[in-house]
């Protein structure tokens, strides 16, 4: 089983932030984590990117309950899951989603958004189905060394308009990307999950220079991180934004 060895958060919009992240166990000792990020236009950025981060969490938690012909459409499984979020969202925010005063109104119309990065870790912990819309990305570290990193390759290619996922029952669901990835042949296995921030700061260094971060991040005292990190967002090396991530050890 996939368990957390670091967690750091250092909030920009408010004092919680809008990253919201959950995680889950299942009998069978599958482990599911999915860590969303709220758009600041959002109506209700945190609100919606925690409910829907359970949500998935409870999807994928279930997965081994689908029929093996279901489990072939992952797009599908995601949509299903996405409008029960929905669902349990528009339960949850009766009373506020009915104000009807202009300002309110005009304020849910927008209506609220968020990125999405899920992972269904295997019971053995070897074998990864990742889903992902936005820029809400994962490093696969082998030891300190960045093996891969999806969806964004290079810092150049996040943007100001990722793709979001819409608490609206109206709202079109975009096009998830899906990749399923094994863990065997590495030694010493990390997932970072990160949203997109953290991610293009660490997508700007070179190979060496990434891994030596990775070390920081990852082994030094959380406070010494968290300082340091928040002393790089204020000289404007790394975005002013949320920053959240978690450090996963298969």
């Amino acid at each position: 089983m996939a368990t957390l060895e670091r967690f750091i958060s250092i909030p920009y919009h408010g004092e919680r932030g809008e990253d919201c992240w959950a995680w889950g166990g299942s009998n069978s000792g599958a482990t599911a984590w999915v860590l969303c990020d709220g758009a600041s236009e959002s109506y209700d950025a945190t609100g919606w990117a925690e409910t829907l981060a359970m949500s998935i969490v409870d999807g994928i938690l279930n997965f081994e309950r689908v029929p093996r012909t279901g489990r072939r459409n992952l797009q599908k499984l995601l949509e299903l899951w996405i409008h029960r979020a929905r669902r349990i969202y528009q339960s949850n925010n009766k009373n506020q989603l009915s104000a009807d005063d202009w300002l309110s109104r005009a304020s849910q119309d927008r209506g609220s958004w968020a990125t999405l990065l899920a992972i269904r870790i295997s019971p053995g912990a070897q074998a990864l189905t990742v889903w992902t819309v936005g820029d809400t990305e994962l490093f696969v570290l082998d030891h300190y060394r960045d093996v891969l990193h999806l969806p964004i390759l290079e810092r150049e290619a996040f943007s100001l308009t990722p793709s979001l996922i819409g608490n609206s029952k109206q709202a079109t669901i975009p096009q998830c990307r899906i990749w399923n990835l094994q863990l065997q042949r590495l030694k010493q296995p990390r997932l970072i999950l990160c949203t997109d921030a953290l991610a293009a700061f660490m997508l700007a260094h070179h190979e060496r220079e990434r891994s030596l971060w990775w070390e920081f991040i990852t082994k030094a005292p959380l406070k010494t991180v968290i300082d340091e990190l928040a002393q790089t967002r204020e000289t404007g090396a790394l975005a002013t934004d949320d920053c959240t991530l978690l450090e996963l050890r298969p």
